[in-house]
């Protein structure tokens, strides 16, 4: 700030702003990517009536209970509206980010001034504009970094304030402020320990009146980061071998953990969205030169620190406390990964940065080096800002960072798996589109042939994934359900039975990992109705409906009901083959609430309703019913739609009906080329046209 002789402070605190906006703006043009679905595009409690109540109170509606963070979604939603693609504009969400960056960096300046540090503008812009921050400003999810980060920081100030002014308003407005933080990212639960620290080091007086606040701030804080680790667990998916680690393990993983986090402040030339993965090993003396440094480090500072003041102490415990979150003693779900990712350190980096920046700028008493303050200061400022100009970049769309993520780091197991997964999903949607009535054959080929290139990439870069990540459950449940779905047709009988072989090992390791992970038991289940194993399938169906449900009830309560819509509709199938129609009755009527399932569900329950052999399972008026709804959902030029409202308006004898219904069912499957479909509704339309219901053996169309 020497260069600009002290401006007023309104426009020192806009120039960190303006600021802000310069070094993140490359970020602002950018797309969606990794969880921005969950939490923005498919969020359902940003759009669906009554969603900004069910967000506060049933923590279940959320991906991570942060509500606030899920307000201002809310409010985003409707401000910025939506894009040329019909989904949310992202460009508002990521404006927004920046500039609640940037308001937490003029909050830093003012409690910077507040601890009566020299340049604390400088120190407060240095951090601001540190590469390091780029994963938290340019990720539209990590709103919960920025938005927790300025809340906490106006809580601190108001804390001070009031350990000095005692008055009763401005300590109301700090523990508000606090749990807006902690309603926005748990991890600001060490907020009040910072503030006893700062007060520490500014020796105020630490008496009961100013400790026993802060004490009930820090304890409600430990409550909720308690909830939030819980959560990570049985929610998130936390849990299994990826973090089966012994607490000596663990020690060595928090110490390189730092040392990792306090290199990239000072040398952040080689950041990446997924670090390599460390390889912990207790019986290797090297590993534990980590925690013994950063141990003895403390020591240190504590030792000297009547010679060298209290503040680099107090610098270095803040940074490890805030950490301590995501130093590898509690279970994170993306440790599975890395054991470090950018974000994690958006909060501690603080403490290091300003202790770094003030051990280069300035001398012990607090005066500046003139001529590194006048010029090395300014000049860190622009590469700091270029450097994160150019990494906001990388967060473009979610291709765009994980093709530059498994650049970067080509073990990555995640970064092909995600890249393997949007493969699949972009092929899925082209198989969809070529099904459409007003394709062209020429069209329908074309798009045919682009998604199975599409699903070769798929399989290449799943099989890929698990290569490069062995321990990584959802790469070996993806890759299985791949191949399950698409790859088994193409292959002879004894190649087939030699693939699904691999299939049920690569399910039951990715199960091993991750005991209550849901989706491997969905595809064993679907692995072992392909192979006629009915019991078994049944079996793991129902075993994932029950984890799911138990997950839920875990969060929304006893009443919650977490069976898996599609789980339900192939459960309730194979039900059928066993001779359970109430049960699969029970499962389909589940489904058909979901709006995904919907359709396919009520298209089972009119055939069950409609052609049961048992005439105690039979009811015309129940097939009517839902006939209706099918005709109402939408769908009513769908052939399968079509076949089985024919099929209800035989069953109730209104067989004119019935075989109108039937000719435009079969004249929609030839013009979609489902040929065979085709043939087969032919032979009800001859049936209908002769005046005979269709009845079939389990209450399903053969």
């Amino acid at each position: 700030m020497d260069l600009l002789r002290r401006p007023p402070a309104w426009l020192q605190g806009v120039l960190l702003v303006v600021l802000a906006l310069a070094a993140f703006s490359s970020a602002l043009p950018n797309r969606w990517i990794w969880d921005d679905n969950d939490y923005v595009t498919e969020n359902p409690v940003l759009t669906e009536d009554g969603g900004l109540e069910r967000m506060w109170t049933e923590p279940s509606s959320l991906p991570q209970y942060y509500p606030l963070v899920h307000t201002t979604f809310w409010i985003e939603r409707r401000l910025w509206g939506d894009d040329d693609a019909g989904g949310p504009n992202p460009f508002g969400y990521h404006l927004d980010n920046v500039l609640l960056h940037g308001l937490g960096a003029v909050l830093l300046w003012r409690l910077l001034l507040r601890l009566g540090l020299p340049g604390a503008w400088m120190l407060a812009a240095l951090w601001m504009v540190h590469p390091v921050n780029v994963e938290s400003v340019a990720w539209v999810t990590e709103r919960k970094n920025v938005l927790s980060l300025l809340l906490a920081l106006g809580s601190i100030l108001l804390s001070l304030r009031w350990a000095e002014k005692r008055s009763p308003l401005v300590l109301g407005a700090a523990v508000l402020l606090f749990a807006g933080a902690l309603a926005s990212k748990t991890v600001v639960a060490s907020a009040p320990a910072v503030t006893l620290l700062l007060l520490w080091w500014k020796r105020h007086p630490l008496n009961l009146r100013v400790v026993a606040p802060l004490a009930v701030m820090l304890v409600l804080g430990g409550f909720a980061g308690w909830l939030t680790a819980v959560a990570e667990v049985e929610h998130v998916g936390a849990e299994g071998q990826a973090w089966d680690h012994t607490m000596v393990e663990r020690c060595l993983i928090s110490g390189r953990i730092l040392w990792s986090y306090l290199g990239t402040l000072v040398w952040p030339a080689k950041l990446i969205f997924i670090y390599p993965q460390w390889d912990i090993d207790v019986a290797d003396a090297a590993q534990w030169l980590y925690p013994a440094a950063a141990v003895a480090l403390v020591g240190l500072l504590f030792a000297m620190r009547r010679r060298w003041g209290r503040g680099p102490l107090v610098a270095a415990l803040i940074f490890g406390g805030v950490l301590f979150p995501a130093l590898g003693f509690l279970n994170v779900f993306p440790h599975q990964f890395s054991f470090v990712a950018d974000h994690f350190q958006y909060h501690a980096a603080i403490a290091m940065v300003v202790l770094l920046a003030r051990v280069v700028f300035y001398t012990a008493a607090g005066r500046p080096r003139a001529e590194l303050t006048r010029y090395g200061a300014p000049a860190l400022l622009v590469v700091f800002g270029a450097l994160s100009f150019l990494q906001g970049r990388i967060y473009a769309d979610e291709p765009t960072l994980w093709k530059d993520t498994v650049a970067r780091n080509p073990g990555a197991s995640i970064g092909y798996n995600n890249l393997g997964r949007m493969a699949y999903e972009e092929s899925a949607l082209l198989r969809r589109q070529a099904v459409q009535p007003d394709v062209t054959p020429e069209q329908r080929q074309r798009m045919l042939d682009r998604s199975k290139e599409l699903l070769d990439e798929s399989i290449e870069l799943l099989e890929r994934s698990v290569e490069t990540g062995p321990m990584h459950p959802q790469a070996l449940n993806n890759l299985s359900q791949v191949l399950l779905g698409h790859r088994l047709d193409e292959l002879p009988p004894a190649q087939q039975a030699a693939l699904m072989a691999r299939i049920e090992e690569m399910l039951k390791q990715a199960l091993e990992l991750a005991p209550e992970y849901v989706k491997p038991f969905v595809n064993l289940g679907d692995l072992y109705r392909r192979q006629n194993r009915l019991q078994e399938a049944i079996r793991n169906y129902e075993r994932a409906n029950e984890l799911n449900s138990r997950n839920m009830r875990r969060l929304a309560g006893p009443q919650a009901d977490g069976r898996v819509p599609q789980v339900c509709i192939n459960l309730g199938v194979l039900q059928l083959f066993a001779g359970r129609p109430e049960d699969a009755i029970a499962n389909l009527a589940h489904a058909a609430k979901n709006s995904q399932t919907a359709i396919p569900a009520a298209i089972n329950l009119v055939w069950v309703y409609s052609t049961h052999p048992d005439p105690t399972v039979r009811d015309s008026a129940q097939a009517l019913r839902w006939a209706a709804h099918l005709q109402a959902s939408g769908s009513q030029g769908d052939p399968r739609v079509l076949d089985a409202r024919a099929a209800a308006y035989a069953s109730a004898g209104d067989f004119a009906q019935a075989v109108q219904v039937q000719r435009d069912a079969v004249f929609g499957a030839m013009r979609t080329g489902q040929n065979s479909a085709a043939g087969r509704m032919r032979q009800r339309l001859e049936l209908y046209e002769a005046g005979q219901p269709l009845r079939t053996r389990i209450g399903l169309p053969e």
